[in-house]
């Protein structure tokens, strides 16, 4: 494994950088600038310390999420995600690294029961502005207030990548069956669409091109871009998206403070 030092200036000698895990979710993302240097995060792996009494485990953001899984398995734990051999990638969240799960932070077959992975996420250390830098707590019950770790989520590694996280884990007794429904395989990526639950039957009735559903959610997956909804979000393939709330305006509004000269792609 690279050192995390040797990690970090090599990040600093780029002039833009994109970060590459396993690539699951690259399809999802814009091209990147032609000035910008893609490292891939594989070279920062590994398994820190798991805890099974306590329900945790703290891991390098570039280890595989299969060999995780692999490695809690042995300890009666897991993460709350569905085999991607059994119900697809797109209903096991698209799992590649553990850095590239957070980051892009994509529902699965399972979030009803279990949240997104920013709900796992306790403690994090990550790249800001050229330095390591802390946020979180490795506690499940944190009270500090302070959730930067969790904002950094479903930003796709555009303002300060994660390097090492602590994540919460699951019993995998308590893993009960998903409620979602996979009508057939499909090639990543696929358009994923949230919404209300007022509004998901009228959505779920006019989408075409249907490859899952949860209604226990309010998502769908589909190869074809689903109908906008009154309220709710999408997200497709080449970093199209839309969304009816103000986070997207937040995000702009924050890479001005994580990353002003916008190196991170």
């Amino acid at each position: 494994m690279m050192a995390v030092e040797e990690f970090i200036q090599a990040v600093a000698l780029a002039p833009r950088v994109r970060l590459e895990g396993a690539g699951t979710k690259a399809t999802f993302m814009k091209a990147a600038p032609q000035d910008c240097l893609t490292i891939s995060t594989q070279s920062i792996s590994g398994i820190v310390s798991v805890s099974p009494g306590d329900q945790m485990v703290t891991v390098w953001a570039g280890t595989l999420v299969s060999h995780l899984q692999q490695e809690l398995a042995t300890h009666g734990q897991a993460l709350p995600l569905l085999d991607p051999n059994e119900f697809g990638k797109e209903l096991a969240g698209c799992p590649g690294t553990v850095g590239g799960l957070l980051a892009a932070n994509l529902p699965s077959g399972l979030s009803s029961q279990h949240g997104e992975p920013r709900d796992w996420l306790l403690h994090a250390d990550v790249l800001f502005r050229g330095q390591q830098a802390q946020c979180g707590a490795k506690v499940v019950k944190n009270v500090a207030g302070y959730d930067v770790h969790k904002f950094l989520c479903g930003t796709w590694g555009q303002m300060a990548p994660f390097l090492q996280v602590t994540l919460k884990t699951c019993p995998i007794r308590a893993l009960k069956g998903t409620s979602a429904v996979r009508l057939r395989a499909a090639a990543l990526p696929v358009w994923i669409l949230r919404t209300l639950p007022t509004l998901f039957d009228r959505v779920l009735e006019g989408a075409e091109g249907l490859v899952a559903h949860d209604r226990a959610s309010c998502t769908l997956w589909s190869d074809v871009r689903p109908p906008t909804p009154e309220e709710g979000w999408i997200i497709g393939p080449a970093g199209q998206a839309w969304s009816d709330n103000l986070q997207p305006g937040l995000t702009r509004a924050a890479k001005l403070v994580f990353d002003p000269e916008d190196r991170w792609q």
